[in-house]
């Protein structure tokens, strides 16, 4: 096992294509060079927040009309799912913005997919020509990265139904991220993937005072910028208002350790009743043995079980939470992964973290 620095990250995508294969749920991920990533946190306010992205190059496909790569309402299943995702190193943040079906449209000629919103809710405009662009111009609040210096590098996603454009900043430093106001690099090569949602075991064990579900994040998110991983985390948690089924974001593509071990290719594999693989490696790279266990409350499809530490606040040994076993892919009690047996909230047990 081993740690993962910054850089290398993206190339776990390489070894999560081969372990998925054909047919995985996602469509083509593009690769592309990274002309220009500019993102500004200007003095008078998030409202005035901008970011432009531009991808560029000849392997820039677009998908054909109603084909899973074309984001329009007419495209197959309807648009699916088309957005703008930044993932940023060292706790600047991560950020999906949703690029809603109504506001795509193609020219006659159907080399050309454009996004438009005037609301400024989502992306002022999005364009992606065949063969040669790939552009986004968000501008307001939505646009929530905390500028660092020690952001870089910044992977975007550009998901146009089931279609991936991916590039990764790096390149050449324009302006670092240090004077919060201003992030910009420019000439960046193309990554060795597309972005997976990374998932770990926390390598700390908590007892069931967890401070609810936020505080259960809170431990997620400051393991992960501790270990130099990028995006924002979730724990594998319900209470008894919410669960993974209701409060993850569910991702078309693969779940993956921090070892480049594929857990599961999407949210419909990882909540089947099957893993892949177990979630037995911490954020560091180690792995966790027999007779360690994590706090879940939840069944393989992401909903609440119903013994939780009372929300997730009590270490007393009176009141129990479910736990899963992270050497397990399976389910049945006493060998699940998410779901094996209930132990008193005085006890240490780890976390599940995922990458939303």
């Amino acid at each position: 096992m081993y740690r993962i620095t910054r850089p290398s990250l993206l190339a776990l995508a390489v070894l999560s294509t081969a372990l998925i294969g054909p047919g995985a749920a996602h469509g083509a991920d593009r690769l592309i060079f990274g002309g220009k990533l500019l993102i500004k946190n200007p003095p008078a306010g998030a409202a005035s927040n901008k970011l432009i992205h531009v991808g560029k190059g000849p392997n820039i496909a677009i998908g054909a009309a109603g084909s899973a790569g074309d984001p329009t309402c007419s495209g197959a299943g309807g648009g699916g799912t088309s957005s703008l995702r930044i993932v940023t190193s060292g706790g600047a943040g991560e950020v999906t913005i949703p690029l809603p079906c109504g506001g795509w449209s193609t020219n006659e000629s159907n080399n050309l997919y454009k996004y438009k919103d005037n609301t400024g809710a989502t992306c002022t405009q999005v364009l992606v020509k065949q063969g040669a662009l790939a552009k986004a111009v968000c501008k307001g609040s939505q646009v929530a990265i905390d500028l660092n210096s020690g952001m870089s590098p910044v992977a975007v996603d550009l998901r146009l139904n089931g279609d991936h454009f991916c590039t990764e900043f790096g390149g050449e430093v324009v302006q670092s991220g240090a004077n919060d106001k201003t992030f910009l690099r420019k000439d960046a090569s193309p990554p060795t993937g597309c972005p997976p949602k990374l998932v770990f075991l926390t390598s700390a064990a908590y007892d069931g005072d967890l401070g609810g579900l936020s505080g259960a994040d809170a431990k997620c998110n400051a393991l992960a910028v501790d270990a130099g991983l990028l995006g924002i985390y979730k724990a594998w948690l319900s209470d008894s208002t919410a669960s993974p089924s209701t409060r993850f974001t569910r991702s078309d593509l693969p779940y993956t350790r921090v070892d480049g071990t594929v857990v599961a290719n999407d949210w419909a594999d990882l909540t089947d009743g099957m893993l892949a693989a177990p979630i037995s490696v911490t954020e560091t790279g180690a792995t966790i043995g027999a007779s360690e266990y994590v706090w879940t409350d939840s069944d393989e499809d992401g909903t609440a079980h119903g013994s939780n530490c009372l929300d997730w606040t009590a270490s007393s040994n009176g009141e129990v939470g479910i736990f899963g076993d992270p050497t397990k892919t399976g389910v049945g009690l006493g060998a699940g992964w998410t779901v094996s047996l209930a132990a008193p909230c005085n006890a240490p047990l780890h976390l599940y973290c995922f990458e939303q």
